[in-house]
C-alpha cells in the first residue's frame, strides 16, 4: 500500500463522517483505493441486505440514479493488484472495467442509505429487544419479506405542533405504527397524542375495530447502543378480519394533550392533524388460514365449559381461539368488571419432545424455556346463546408460523373467573395504629396498618368521589386479585367502595399449584371512596373474588397445518 493510500477502515469511517470528499482527489488516481471504496460499497450492501429491511422512497433512489447514469464514464484498464502489505479477500481480487463517475456517485448514494438506516424504523426496533431478556417479537424481523411493512412517510402540521407517521407493519390480525409528535419547538411530546383516534377500514368501509393495545419506545442505534429516538411504537390489534386486499388507516386527529380540572395538567389544543392512508394487504391475506379445531372440550369440577375451537394463522400472528360457557356460581359478565380480564386461561405450547414453547397466563419455572411464541393481546366478548353466558377470548401470539412446531400441543393449566364472596374483618379505628388487622381469605392475605390522612380518590377510581379516607396496607394475594371488588362499611351502616393500590410484584420463584404470588410494596395503600371522616370502626368486605382455577392438566393436540400456496 503506497504512503498516501487509505485504508478500507479509514475510509468507512469517512463515508459514515460524510467526509471522504476530502480524500476523492487521491481516490480517483489510485486504483488500489478505488477498489477499497468499492469493496465498501459491496459490503455495506451485503450488510444491509442482512440486517435493514427499510429502503428509502423509491423516489429519490431513482432520481440518485438517474443522475449517476447522466454522468459521462471513463474506463479504467484491467489491472492487477498485488499483495505488497494488505490480503484481500477473494472476491475483492478481480479484474476490473467500471465506470468511475459510477463509483463516485454509488458512493454517494451508499452515505445517503447510510443516514437512512439511522433513521430510526421498526427493524431498529425489533433488534433492540435482542439486547433484553423479554420475548422477541421475531415475526416482525420478516415484516418486510411477508410483504407487510410500508413506508408512511406522513407529516402534518397545525398550530405548531408536527404530527409524523413513519412507517406502519400491518397484517390481517394487527398493526404497529411507527409515530412522533413535536411543539413548536421542537420537543418531542408524545404524550400528546391520542393513539385512539387512529382507525382502520376495508374497502368495504367495514370497521376492523382497531384496538391500542400497547404503546412502546423506538430506540435508534448508535455507536454506543440503542437510545431513545423520539419515535413511538402504537401496537393496535383488529378485532375484525378485513374482508378485502386494501384496506384504509385513518387519523381524524381534532385535538392533542388532556383536559383537566386542573390547570397545570390541562393541555388539550384543538386543532387538524388528520391524515389517511391506503395499504395494500394483499399477501398478508394470502397468508391467513383458519384451522378448526374439533372435540376440544373441558368441564371443570365446578361446572365451567371450555372449548378450544379455532386456529388462525396470519402473517406476523397466530391466533387461538376458546370459547367458555361460565358456572353458576360466577359472576355475570354484566358485573362492572372489564371483559379482556374477567375470564383468561392460563396455558402453553409444547413441541412433540416436551419442550415448552411461550406460555400464556402461567408462571413456568422451566429456564430453559423457549419464548418464540407469547402473548400479544387477548379480546373476549360475550355471546349469549340459548339464554346461556358463553364468553368467546382470542389470544393473539406474535410469531410467524415457522416458529410453531408442527406438531404442537396447547397444554391448558389454569383460568379465572370472579365468583361471589363475603368473607369480611372489622378494623376498630383507634386501635389500628398499635393493633395491624389481618384479613385471611382463599390463600389470600391483607393487613391493614394505619390510617395516613385523606388523599383524592379521582385519579386512582372511576367516577371517584374525591377526598377520601386513607390506609396503608400490606398484603400477599395468590388469586388475581387486581379485578376484585371490595366495601367498606362505617358502624352506621354506611357503605363505601374500597379502592386497594395495586403495586407491587409477582413472585414466581414459589410456584404452587400453578399459582403465582402477588406481593403489594411498602407504598400500598386503600381508599375508602368518598368517606371524609375516621369512623369508629371499619368493616372490609371482598365481594367478588377473582380466583384462580388450577390443577386442570387439559392438553389439545393441534392439526398440522397445510402448505402455503
Amino acid at each position: 500500500m503506497g504512503q498516501n493510500c487509505i485504508n478500507q477502515e479509514r475510509i468507512e469511517e469517512l463515508m459514515i463522517q460524510k467526509q471522504l470528499g476530502t480524500v476523492m482527489k487521491h481516490i480517483e488516481g489510485c486504483i488500489a483505493c478505488r477498489l477499497r471504496l468499492e469493496a465498501c460499497i459491496e459490503e455495506g450492501q451485503m450488510l444491509k441486505d442482512a440486517l435493514f429491511h427499510a429502503q428509502p422512497d423509491e423516489d429519490f433512489t431513482a432520481q440518485v440514479m438517474a443522475g449517476i447514469l447522466s454522468t459521462d464514464s471513463a474506463s479504467i484498464e484491467e489491472q492487477q493488484i498485488s499483495e505488497d502489505g494488505e490480503n484481500y479477500r477473494g472476491w475483492f481480487r478481480r479484474k476490473l472495467r467500471i465506470r468511475w463517475p459510477l463509483v463516485t456517485a454509488a458512493g454517494l448514494l451508499l452515505v445517503l442509505l447510510s443516514m437512512s438506516f439511522a433513521q430510526p424504523t421498526i427493524a431498529n426496533w425489533i433488534k433492540s429487544l435482542f439486547s433484553t431478556t423479554d420475548t422477541v417479537d421475531v415475526s416482525l424481523l420478516h415484516s418486510e419479506n411477508l410483504g407487510i411493512h410500508h413506508f408512511a412517510n406522513i407529516k402534518v402540521s397545525d398550530k405548531g405542533y408536527t404530527l409524523e407517521i413513519k412507517e406502519v407493519v400491518v397484517d390481517t390480525a394487527r398493526a404497529l405504527i411507527a409515530y412522533r409528535l413535536t411543539d413548536p419547538s421542537g420537543k418531542v411530546v408524545n404524550d400528546m397524542f391520542d393513539r385512539d383516534l387512529i382507525a382502520f377500514t376495508d374497502a368495504n368501509g367495514k370497521s376492523l375495530g382497531a384496538r391500542v393495545t400497547g404503546n412502546d419506545f423506538l430506540p435508534e442505534l448508535k455507536d454506543t447502543g440503542y437510545v431513545n429516538s423520539g419515535y413511538r411504537i402504537a401496537k393496535i390489534s383488529f378485532v375484525n378480519t378485513p374482508e378485502t386486499d386494501t384496506i384504509h388507516m385513518n387519523g381524524k386527529i381534532d385535538h392533542i394533550g388532556h383536559a383537566s380540572d386542573k390547570p397545570r395538567f390541562n393541555d388539550l389544543l384543538h386543532g387538524d392533524w388528520s391524515f389517511s392512508m391506503e395499504i395494500d394487504i394483499t399477501l398478508a391475506r394470502k397468508k391467513m388460514q383458519v384451522i378448526p379445531l374439533h372435540d376440544a372440550k373441558y368441564t371443570s369440577p365446578d361446572g365451567t365449559q371450555i372449548e378450544a375451537t379455532k386456529l388462525i394463522y396470519h402473517a406476523s400472528a397466530y391466533q387461538i381461539e376458546f370459547q367458555t360457557k361460565i358456572s353458576l356460581a360466577a359472576v355475570r359478565p354484566s358485573d362492572p368488571i372489564h371483559l379482556n380480564d374477567y375470564h383468561q386461561l392460563g396455558f402453553y405450547l409444547e413441541d412433540q419432545h416436551g419442550n415448552m414453547i411461550g406460555r400464556v397466563n402461567y408462571a413456568a419455572n422451566d429456564k430453559d424455556e423457549d419464548y418464540r411464541s407469547s402473548l400479544d393481546n387477548v379480546y373476549c366478548r360475550n355471546d349469549n346463546k340459548d339464554s346461556s353466558d358463553l364468553i368467546t377470548c382470542i389470544y393473539t401470539m406474535y410469531n410467524i408460523r415457522d416458529n410453531v412446531p408442527d406438531p404442537a400441543r396447547i397444554v391448558v393449566k389454569n383460568y379465572n373467573l370472579p365468583v361471589h364472596s363475603s368473607e369480611s374483618v372489622t378494623v376498630n379505628m383507634k386501635q389500628l395504629s398499635s393493633h395491624p388487622v389481618i384479613w385471611k381469605a382463599h390463600g389470600d392475605e391483607l393487613t391493614v396498618m394505619k390510617v395516613d390522612g385523606f388523599e383524592d380518590s379521582r385519579p386512582y377510581v372511576k367516577l371517584g368521589k374525591g377526598t377520601s379516607l386513607k390506609l396503608i396496607v400490606s398484603g400477599v394475594f395468590r388469586n388475581n386479585f387486581e379485578d376484585d371488588q371490595w366495601v367498606a362499611t362505617d358502624e352506621t351502616g354506611q357503605v363505601y367502595s374500597l379502592y386497594i393500590s395495586h403495586s407491587g410484584s409477582s413472585n414466581y420463584k414459589n410456584v404452587e399449584d400453578d399459582r403465582m404470588t402477588h406481593t403489594l410494596d411498602n407504598y400500598s395503600f386503600a381508599l375508602v371512596d368518598g368517606m371524609q371522616h375516621i369512623p369508629k370502626q371499619l368493616t372490609l368486605t371482598r365481594k367478588v373474588t377473582d380466583k384462580l382455577f388450577t390443577g386442570l392438566e387439559w392438553s389439545i393436540l393441534l392439526p398440522a397445518r397445510t402448505q402455503e400456496d
